[in-house]
């Protein structure tokens, strides 16, 4: 232990020995690898996981005039194998919305999201 005077009284630093282990670095796998068109790009929002294993989310450029895609990633059938990617949407801007960043699920499995854009001007909320 180590003592150090301070004008407000005595001030202990403790020293502590404490192990480590080395962690493995996590791997990663690439799911899908967006191509910025009529896909989409620019993943924003992060996923949702439906009851079913199914992932949801939304890219905020690509797809139609460039305002972006709502997109679900199925996981395959047997292990190791590729998930298939399909566009659930394609966000035309105009009253609906544009650059869409967020996903929900109800427990009908219906999806809502918003758009930042558009709309009457400021952003939508959609189904």
């Amino acid at each position: 232990m180590i003592a150090w005077r301070v004008a407000t009284g005595l001030v202990t630093l403790g020293v502590t020995a404490m192990a480590a282990s080395v962690l493995a670095a996590p791997t990663t796998t690439v799911l899908y690898s967006f191509h910025g068109k009529t896909d989409g790009g620019s993943p924003e929002g992060g996923l949702i996981a439906g009851p079913d294993g199914v992932l949801y989310g939304t890219a905020d450029t690509g797809g139609t005039n460039d305002n972006g895609t709502i997109f679900s990633l199925t996981p395959p059938a047997t292990t190791g194998a590729a998930w298939s990617f399909k566009v659930l949407h394609r966000l035309t801007g105009g009253v609906e919305g544009g650059y869409p960043v967020g996903l929900t699920q109800d427990k009908s499995g219906n999806l809502y999201g918003y758009a930042v854009d558009f709309g009457a001007g400021h952003g939508t909320v959609f189904s």
